[in-house]
């Protein structure tokens, strides 16, 4: 199964330029998923020693990203319709351990790949690796809060 960027724009809230993902690709419904991204940045930012670099942290966000397809995937099969439009599904991203290896550059083609480990009780837990330009960049495991925004906290009708 693969999601192409107007799949994508249905089922997550993320748009440019918080969107990461051009396609998913090789998705098993709740089980894993490819995420593809032809260009990494376009925007020059210091690294080490003053070198372009890309923050690491998008890279975790395109491999949340790339999980949240995976999931949606699920839940398509699962229910026989399709998951609720982006604006209205939300996650909150409550844990990461990651370990991050070499830098990403500037326009180097990233690709992430994800594998969900457990969904239980509104949390799913993953996997995943993101490879830029065939390098390994980061190594991760994370959890998400699935859920839907409620009322502020404390707020009055």
């Amino acid at each position: 199964m693969t999601f192409e960027l107007e799949d994508i724009l249905t089922v997550l809230p993320h748009r440019p330029p918080m969107l990461f993902l051009d396609r998913v690709v090789d998705v098993r419904p709740g089980a894993s998923g490819t995420g593809l991204k032809a260009a990494a940045w376009a925007g020059r930012l210091s690294g080490p020693a003053g070198a372009p670099s890309f923050p690491w942290i998008v890279t975790l966000e395109m491999l949340a990203q790339t999980a949240g397809i995976v999931c949606a995937a699920a839940w398509a099969l699962e229910r026989g319709d399709p998951p609720p439009d982006g604006a209205g599904a939300f996650g909150y991203l409550t844990s990461i351990d990651a370990d991050l290896h070499e830098p990403v550059r500037p326009f180097d083609p990233l690709e992430a790949v994800v594998s969900i480990t457990r969904i239980w009780s509104g949390m799913i837990m993953f996997q995943g690796t993101v490879k830029a330009a065939e390098r390994s960049a980061v190594r991760a495991r994370m959890s998400i809060s699935a859920g839907s925004p409620g009322p502020a906290q404390g707020a009055s009708a």
